[in-house]
């Protein structure tokens, strides 16, 4: 990823390093994201840290980052790409603190990843029943890949793709 502008037309981005621990501590605290994501066991500060410098860094590769996403100077969520071992291509993944959802906000920074990133083939992967993301991602091009092209890790998971294009 070359070296964007960190900002969008409301949106500042910070890349993700261990001083955003109390965002991703919340985050993933979230009712939602345990919901749609899952228990991903971050029960303190520092579990949060050990995730930003343990899973979340190893998924980096040049082209694949994570972002701290802002709006002024409050921290709202993350939005960034990630590279599995599982997906030939990095995946879009973003997550917003309740008080940000509906707003809008989490498009905005996901078009400025994508708008940013200069991939040929992005993927996304979305819990079945999390309507809001899924359209999210099918308003902004992604479409669900057919059942066994890529096989996933994880239950009641749709895998979605989109080709480079109009973001």
């Amino acid at each position: 990823m070359a070296n964007p502008p960190l900002t969008s037309p409301r949106l500042r981005f910070e890349a993700l390093s261990r001083h955003h621990a109390p965002l991703v501590f919340a985050l993933f605290n979230d009712p939602a994201f345990i919901r749609y994501v899952g228990d991903r066991g971050i029960r303190t500060v520092e579990d949060a840290v050990a995730q930003i410098e343990g899973p979340l860094a190893r998924q980096q590769r040049p082209y694949a980052t994570k972002y701290a996403v802002y709006d002024g100077d409050k921290p709202i969520g993350l939005c960034g790409l990630m590279q599995r071992d599982y997906l030939p291509a990095p995946d879009l993944g973003y997550s917003f603190l309740a008080e940000a959802r509906g707003r809008g906000l989490a498009r905005e920074a996901a078009r400025w990843v994508l708008y940013n990133c200069a991939l040929a083939t992005v993927y996304a992967m979305v819990n079945q029943h999390n309507q809001p993301s899924r359209a999210l991602l099918e308003d902004m091009g992604f479409a669900v890949t057919p059942v066994g092209k890529i096989q996933i890790p994880f239950i009641d998971t749709l895998l979605y793709v989109k080709k480079t294009g109009s973001v």
